[in-house]
C-alpha cells in the first residue's frame, strides 16, 4: 500500500442511483438501442447494455430474461414508434385520396396534390429527430438476430402497403394514365423513401427533409398531368 494512504482512502465505487423498473427497462432499452446503431446487433449483450447504463449484469437481470427478451422488447418499442408515425401518414393519405366536393375550395385541392410530399416530410422529420430508431430499417438482415429479422421485415411491410394505398389514392385523384403499372411505380416510389431517409441518416445537415421532399415534388410535378382551373 502506498506511503500514506490506507484502506479508508480508497475511491468508493460509484453505483447506478435505484430507478423503478419501468424506467430502468427504459434506460437500458436505449442503452441496447445506442449500441444497435453504433455497431449492429452483434454489439448487444447483457453485460454490454449494463456497462453502458451504468448498472451491474443482476440489475439488468432483473428487467429481462436474456439477450433475446432484451432484444425482442427494443424492436418491439421501436417498431410502436415507427407505426405511429406511418398511422399518421396514412390518415392524412386517406382524407387527402378522397373525391373534393365541387365546390370545395383551391386549398384542398392543392393539399391533395402536395400529399406525397407532406408525408415524405412526416417520414424524413421523423427520421432525422430519431435516427437511432429509423436506422433499424437499414440494419442487414443478416445481422439481425431471427426475431427481429421477422419484426423489422413486417415493418417494411407495412410502409410498402403505406406506400402503395398512398400512390393509388393520388393516381385516382390526378387522374394518372389507368395502364400505369402501379406495382412497379410503388417499388419505385419506395426506392425513393428508402433512399431519402438514409441520406438523411448519413448526411441531415446536406439533405434535410424540405431539401429532399422538394425534388420529390419536382419530379411528381414533371409526371403529374396539369390540373385544370375551375
Amino acid at each position: 500500500m502506498a506511503a500514506g494512504r490506507t484502506r479508508g482512502d480508497r475511491p468508493k465505487r460509484r453505483y447506478s442511483s435505484r430507478l423503478p423498473v419501468e424506467q430502468r427497462t427504459e434506460q437500458l432499452l436505449d442503452s441496447a438501442l445506442r449500441l444497435v446503431a453504433e455497431s449492429g446487433f452483434g454489439a448487444v449483450s447483457m453485460h454490454a447494455v449494463a456497462r453502458h447504463s451504468g448498472v451491474t449484469r443482476p440489475v439488468a437481470y432483473d428487467c429481462f430474461a436474456g439477450r433475446d427478451d432484451l432484444l425482442a422488447a427494443l424492436v418491439n418499442r421501436e417498431q410502436a414508434r415507427m407505426r405511429a408515425v406511418f398511422a399518421g401518414t396514412a390518415a392524412g393519405a386517406s382524407a387527402a385520396a378522397e373525391p373534393a366536393a365541387p365546390d370545395a375550395p383551391a386549398e384542398e385541392g392543392a393539399r391533395r396534390r402536395d400529399q406525397p410530399t407532406e408525408t415524405l416530410r412526416t417520414f424524413l422529420t421523423a427520421v432525422r429527430d430519431a435516427p437511432d430508431t429509423w436506422r433499424l430499417l437499414y440494419t442487414p438482415p443478416a445481422t439481425v438476430p431471427d426475431e427481429p429479422r421477422q419484426q423489422l421485415r413486417a415493418t417494411r411491410a407495412e410502409l410498402l402497403a403505406l406506400l402503395r394505398t398512398e400512390f393509388t389514392g393520388y393516381a385516382e385523384a390526378h387522374g394518372l394514365p389507368p395502364d400505369l403499372d402501379t406495382d412497379v411505380a410503388v417499388h419505385l416510389l419506395r426506392a425513393i423513401v428508402e433512399m431519402a431517409g438514409q441520406r438523411v441518416l448519413l448526411d441531415p445537415d446536406r439533405y434535410p427533409p424540405e431539401r429532399m421532399t422538394a425534388a420529390l415534388g419536382a419530379v411528381l410535378d414533371a409526371f403529374s398531368p396539369p390540373v385544370s382551373s375551375p
